[in-house]
């Protein structure tokens, strides 16, 4: 929805949004002084939330220029904010079942997104909207610099996975921990997210598939004629086909899904049983299969109508490789050799008052953990 106001003031109550931010700002700084006036020291997770409130003011800053500022909620923010939800939810969980501290989870549920939103950003300017950067017809360096800080728009699969696994490896370096180890309950933990961006996209009309009139065809009249002028009108001009098209979104969806069950299942059954890092091969082999076939149902996205691979398909392929290599044939991450008591996670990594109040990891292994041994009954006495 757009509001034609003053740009300073924005939403439907009008509220004075820099106002708003200055109160945040000063507030995070407050937390940071009391933090250091109690310890001593402060982290940088610590300044983080100044810095975050602070990108917050920067983007809002960006966007009153305009006469209207656009603010709407839309499907794939709900449910992007859903799947984060869940891997928030997921990460101490998890960490705690591999024997790592709490705090360490609730840390990373913070620089996690954050990898991966810059992430998948930047890998999408760099891959599919190169004349941000450089513009080869007219030879312009820098055509479209707004588009960089423009986080919500344009985001890459491929390099939100990056992002985020370059974040968890800059905190496991930070915390002085073999990074494979942070990997797989981190990477557990992610695939609460893909299947609701996937979702997302379906009900925002966005990465349609290529046309298409089979039974479960769907039509996207919004991807056909442009969210700008369907939202305004409510229809497509008559001079404009609507086509129907594969429903892409709905079966990476769907295979997403079935990827938070492996996950789940792998994290049960497994995560004692396997090297580290094995988990994380073994869930980004599939996903990233599993792209490279979708591919072949999703709109033509390459460098030319010629070439017979998609962006996807290019980008998909040598992770999977990799993956292949790491499972197979290198000696950190193999799956085809027994797990060695130095590379084993434990409890003794946990601090003593988070090692005591630590949950059972085998309480819902169903049935792998040893039974307990039942009490001895006392035999009765007979009475003479």
């Amino acid at each position: 929805m757009i509001w034609d106001i003053d740009p300073t003031l924005i939403g439907p109550y009008e509220l004075p949004w820099h106002g708003l931010f200055f109160v945040l700002e000063i507030a995070a700084l407050i937390y940071v002084l009391w933090k250091w006036r109690k310890e001593g020291a402060v982290t940088f997770n610590d300044w983080s939330w100044l810095l975050l409130v602070g990108a917050g003011h920067l983007f809002y800053a960006t966007q009153i220029e305009k006469e209207t500022f656009d603010l709407e909620i839309r499907y794939y923010g709900l449910f992007f904010a859903i799947g984060l939800l869940g891997a928030a939810r997921a990460f101490p969980v998890y960490f705690e079942r591999w024997g790592f501290p709490k705090s360490h989870a609730e840390a990373l549920t913070l620089w996690t997104p954050i990898g991966m939103l810059l992430g998948a950003h930047f890998i999408h300017l760099l891959f599919y909207e190169t004349e941000v950067f450089y513009d080869s017809a007219t030879g312009e360096i820098l055509k479209h610099p707004e588009r960089i800080i423009q986080l919500g728009s344009g985001l890459a699969s491929h390099g939100g996975g990056l992002g985020a696994i370059l974040a968890v490896l800059w905190f496991a370096r930070k915390n002085d921990i073999d990074p494979m180890k942070y990997m797989d309950p981190s990477m557990c933990a992610a695939t609460w997210v893909i299947p609701w961006v996937r979702v997302g996209n379906f009900f925002n009309s966005e990465i349609v598939g290529r046309v298409w009139d089979g039974p479960w065809a769907v039509a996207f009249p919004r991807h056909e004629c442009g969210h700008a002028y369907y939202g305004t009108h409510g229809a497509c001009p008559e001079h404009i086909e609507v086509l129907t098209r594969h429903p892409s979104q709905v079966y990476e969806a769907i295979l997403a899904f079935l990827m938070l069950g492996l996950a789940i299942y792998l994290q049960r059954k497994w995560r004692n049983r396997l090297r580290p890092g094995a988990i994380l091969f073994i869930l980004l082999g599939y996903y990233f299969t599993t792209r490279f076939f979708i591919e072949y149902t999703k709109e033509y996205q390459t460098i030319s109508d010629s070439f017979p691979f998609t962006m996807g398909q290019m980008l998909s392929a040598p992770i999977v490789l990799l993956s292949l290599y790491m499972l197979l044939f290198s000696k950190k991450s193999n799956i085809r050799t027994a797990v060695g008591p130095e590379e084993a996670t434990g409890d003794e990594l946990l601090p003593p008052e988070e090692r005591a109040a630590a949950p059972d990891p085998d309480e819902d292994d169903g049935g792998d953990a040893e039974p307990k041994a039942r009490p001895k009954k006392r035999k009765k006495r007979k009475k003479r």
